[in-house]
């Protein structure tokens, strides 16, 4: 994709150039979007189904269930790198067409957008990896962790009922299976705390995280701006990138969603066209409320429009008659005799 029309200065490529990048990027930016949405949905439902996951608020549980489906996590959360590397492919696509076609279009960002879904994929292989030596560190120190906090919790409890100087206030000594709960807690923070894959993953995930962040958001708002994408899609887009750190929706079905609608766009099989912008090989702006719509529609020659200018409601003027010549009827309840004598009264 190093072939994409990069702005010389100020200046933008010819729509010669846009189109013919369009035409050797687009189908294979879709397919490469199709291809990670269908790689990361089918890693996740591997991960999921059939398994009996542990309570989220025990590090303890959770590094037992992770030694226990080892082979399992790592290889999904390969294939979750793979997918997130491929969405870096349509992402990098989509804000190379709208530099393209808007001079104010950091050219210099492509590395970071490209950089954002690579650094989260490897982040997320590697801390899977660091959660495996983690898991296995914790189950080779775990009997004896928990063998010596029940030891410790019977010793203070025959201390506290042979002592008879003990108050009120003292606090309750606590029971075996307590101390050895609090025991394994604690071993496993310690561990994921020391462990240097964990580390290492746990920052290139952040790397990750912040950069896709951008690269949704940046990519999204100019392709917007200049008609690539309809307003609705660009903002879903933006908004599916905060989520990764703003957790109001799930952010990584929102991204698997979007990935795969716009490469269904990409390879025209989505059912509603691409935008006017990417057939004109310019930016065309998306109408705004208030915009100007144009001129308003001719009026008729001369520019007028025939007739009494009275109300519908109003009796017929004297001087025009009725359907067929006639003179027109008095109104309602009145003959011609009443009328003449209402005129003479007013003479």
């Amino acid at each position: 994709m190093n072939a994409a029309p990069q702005a010389a200065g100020r200046s933008l490529p010819s729509k010669e150039e846009i189109l013919a990048f369009q035409d050797r990027w687009l189908r294979k930016a879709g397919l490469a979007a199709l291809a990670g949405a269908l790689i990361v949905a089918g890693s996740i439902v591997l991960q999921r189904v059939g398994l009996h996951l542990p309570d989220s608020n025990s590090d303890a549980d959770q590094l037992a269930f992770a030694h226990a489906h080892d082979a399992r996590l790592i290889y999904t959360a390969v294939l979750q790198a793979i997918g997130f590397c491929l969405f870096a492919g349509p992402l990098l696509f989509l804000f190379r067409s709208a530099a393209a076609r808007a001079q104010r279009v950091r050219g210099a960002f492509a590395a970071l957008i490209a950089l954002g879904p690579v650094a989260f994929g490897i982040g997320v292989a590697v801390s899977s990896m660091g959660t495996s030596q983690s898991a296995d560190d914790f189950v080779k120190q775990e009997p004896a962790v928990v063998q010596q906090a029940r030891q410790h919790a019977v010793e203070v409890q025959t201390l506290a009922a042979t002592t008879t100087t003990s108050t009120a206030a003292a606090p309750k000594p606590k029971t075996p299976d307590q101390a050895a709960s609090d025991a394994r807690e604690g071993l496993a923070d310690h561990l994921n705390k020391h462990t240097t894959l964990l580390i290492v993953g746990g920052l290139i995930s952040t790397i990750g995280v912040l950069g896709l962040v951008f690269g949704m958001i940046y990519t999204n708002l100019w392709s917007m701006r200049v008609g690539l994408v309809t307003r609705f899609w660009g903002a879903l887009g933006m908004a599916f990138g905060l989520f990764l750190i703003i957790p109001l929706f799930p952010p990584i079905p929102g991204l698997v969603l979007w990935f795969a609608v716009t490469g269904l766009m990409f390879t025209r099989l989505w059912p509603r066209p691409l935008p006017p912008a990417w057939a004109a090989g310019e930016a065309i702006p998306w109408q705004r409320p208030g915009d100007d719509i144009g001129p308003p529609p001719e009026r008729g020659p001369g520019g007028t429009v025939e007739g009494s200018g009275r109300e519908v409601s109003e009796p017929p003027l004297p001087d025009e008659g009725g359907g067929n010549g006639q003179p027109p009827e008095p109104p309602y309840g009145e003959t011609q005799g009443q009328r003449r004598k209402k005129r003479k009264r007013r003479r």
